[in-house]
Protein backbone atom coordinates (compact mmCIF):
# COMPACT_ATOMS: atom_id res chain seq x y z
CA UNK A 1 0.00 0.00 0.00
CA UNK A 2 3.06 2.24 0.66
CA UNK A 3 4.31 1.93 -2.53
CA UNK A 4 0.99 2.49 -4.34
CA UNK A 5 0.96 5.81 -2.75
CA UNK A 6 4.18 7.06 -3.06
CA UNK A 7 3.92 6.07 -6.93
CA UNK A 8 0.62 7.79 -6.59
CA UNK A 9 2.46 11.35 -5.64
CA UNK A 10 4.98 10.71 -7.77
CA UNK A 11 3.11 10.80 -10.86
CA UNK A 12 0.55 13.59 -9.55
CA UNK A 13 3.23 15.85 -8.25
CA UNK A 14 6.64 15.45 -10.54
CA UNK A 15 5.30 13.92 -13.85
CA UNK A 16 1.87 15.73 -14.19
CA UNK A 17 2.41 19.64 -14.02
CA UNK A 18 5.71 19.02 -16.17
CA UNK A 19 3.50 17.18 -18.90
CA UNK A 20 0.27 19.87 -18.50
CA UNK A 21 2.67 22.75 -19.60
CA UNK A 22 4.96 21.94 -22.37
CA UNK A 23 2.42 24.00 -24.57
CA UNK A 24 2.76 23.74 -28.27
CA UNK A 25 3.79 28.17 -28.65
CA UNK A 26 5.79 27.51 -31.71
CA UNK A 27 8.72 29.55 -32.19
CA UNK A 28 9.87 32.62 -29.75
CA UNK A 29 12.01 34.98 -30.12
CA UNK A 30 13.87 36.31 -26.93
CA UNK A 31 12.55 39.90 -25.47
CA UNK A 32 14.41 43.07 -27.27
CA UNK A 33 17.00 43.61 -24.79
CA UNK A 34 18.42 40.12 -24.91
CA UNK A 35 18.50 39.94 -28.72
CA UNK A 36 20.04 43.20 -28.98
CA UNK A 37 23.29 41.64 -26.44
CA UNK A 38 23.40 38.33 -28.85
CA UNK A 39 23.49 40.43 -32.13
CA UNK A 40 25.51 43.36 -31.08
CA UNK A 41 29.15 43.00 -32.76
CA UNK A 42 31.81 41.19 -31.79
CA UNK A 43 34.45 43.80 -29.93
CA UNK A 44 37.49 43.74 -32.48
CA UNK A 45 40.83 42.47 -31.76
CA UNK A 46 44.16 44.60 -32.31
CA UNK A 47 47.63 44.45 -32.76
CA UNK A 48 50.17 47.18 -32.46
CA UNK A 49 53.73 47.53 -34.80
CA UNK A 50 57.06 47.30 -33.19
CA UNK A 51 56.69 51.04 -32.24
CA UNK A 52 53.44 51.27 -30.87
CA UNK A 53 52.44 53.85 -33.10
CA UNK A 54 50.09 52.19 -35.33
CA UNK A 55 47.08 49.61 -34.33
CA UNK A 56 45.15 47.46 -36.73
CA UNK A 57 41.53 46.79 -35.51
CA UNK A 58 40.62 42.81 -36.70
CA UNK A 59 36.70 42.83 -36.92
CA UNK A 60 35.02 39.59 -37.00
CA UNK A 61 31.94 38.72 -38.45
CA UNK A 62 29.07 37.35 -36.35
CA UNK A 63 28.02 33.75 -35.46
CA UNK A 64 28.91 31.48 -38.36
CA UNK A 65 25.88 30.49 -40.84
CA UNK A 66 24.01 27.16 -40.95
CA UNK A 67 25.66 26.66 -44.17
CA UNK A 68 29.36 26.99 -42.67
CA UNK A 69 28.21 24.57 -39.85
CA UNK A 70 26.75 21.95 -41.63
CA UNK A 71 29.78 21.44 -43.55
CA UNK A 72 31.62 18.06 -43.13
CA UNK A 73 34.26 17.89 -41.14
CA UNK A 74 36.53 14.91 -39.44
CA UNK A 75 37.47 15.37 -35.73
CA UNK A 76 40.66 13.90 -34.74
CA UNK A 77 42.57 14.03 -31.72
CA UNK A 78 40.11 17.20 -30.67
CA UNK A 79 40.88 19.49 -34.17
CA UNK A 80 38.08 19.28 -36.73
CA UNK A 81 39.52 19.53 -39.90
CA UNK A 82 37.48 19.88 -43.39
CA UNK A 83 38.38 16.81 -45.57
CA UNK A 84 37.90 19.32 -48.75
CA UNK A 85 40.56 21.78 -47.40
CA UNK A 86 42.57 20.08 -45.38
CA UNK A 87 42.31 22.67 -43.00
CA UNK A 88 40.63 23.52 -39.76
CA UNK A 89 36.93 23.77 -40.24
CA UNK A 90 36.56 26.59 -37.87
CA UNK A 91 38.91 28.98 -38.47
CA UNK A 92 38.70 32.46 -37.22
CA UNK A 93 38.08 35.37 -40.36
CA UNK A 94 38.28 38.73 -40.24
CA UNK A 95 35.58 41.02 -42.56
CA UNK A 96 37.26 44.75 -41.91
CA UNK A 97 40.22 45.46 -41.22
CA UNK A 98 41.13 49.01 -39.56
CA UNK A 99 44.68 51.04 -39.44
CA UNK A 100 45.05 53.46 -36.90
CA UNK A 101 47.78 56.24 -36.09
CA UNK A 102 48.15 56.80 -32.54
CA UNK A 103 50.01 59.53 -32.84
CA UNK A 104 47.20 61.31 -35.29
CA UNK A 105 44.21 59.85 -34.54
CA UNK A 106 43.27 58.73 -37.77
Amino acid sequence: MKKFLYLSFLLVFCYLPSALSQDNQGYQTPPEPLASLVNAPNTPSISLNAKGDVMLLLHRPGYPSVEELAQPELRIAGYRINPQTNGSSRGISYDKLVFKNLMTQK
